[in-house]
């Protein structure tokens, strides 16, 4: 019994270590060839911090022609695309702005109650005479 449990033991010992010796075989095939020398290395880091550029580039272009951006429906697809990203998010924002960016809102009548998100209701006359105000306070070297 305990010979067969010892040969049981190598054997998955001798798979353990041929499943690590493969995943180091990939990890080293995914390098590509050997760089030995300090140009070949000078020369690869080139290569790829050229393909980078390019990538950043073609991004925030919105060239997205590279294998690289994937498909657009995905979401790793969709995040890789700078611009589009960059844009839809400054959609929103405006949205946002237009949508609760004011602390005042005209309204027709004399009603005083509080809008939603502390938005201050007034008249057009009320609006009208706070500006004015405001830009009495806030001269500046206008004469």
């Amino acid at each position: 019994m305990g010979r067969t449990l010892s040969v049981a033991f190598r054997r998955r010992l001798i798979d353990e270590i041929e499943i690590k010796s493969n995943a180091c075989r990939s990890r080293l095939d995914k390098l590509g060839e050997p760089r030995p020398t300090f140009d070949e290395q000078q020369r690869y880091l080139l290569r790829i911090s050229q393909s980078f550029q390019s990538l950043v580039k073609a991004s925030v272009d919105g060239t997205y022609n590279d294998p690289f951006f994937n498909n657009a429906e995905s979401e790793t697809g969709y995040q890789k695309r700078i611009r589009a990203v960059t844009q839809n998010l400054n959609l929103d924002f405006a949205e946002d702005l237009a949508r609760r960016g004011h602390r005042r809102e005209t309204t027709g009548s004399k009603d005083k109650t509080r809008l939603s998100g502390g938005v201050v209701p007034v008249t057009r006359d009320e609006f009208l005479d706070h500006i004015q105000r405001l830009m009495w306070r806030t001269r500046g070297r206008d004469l």
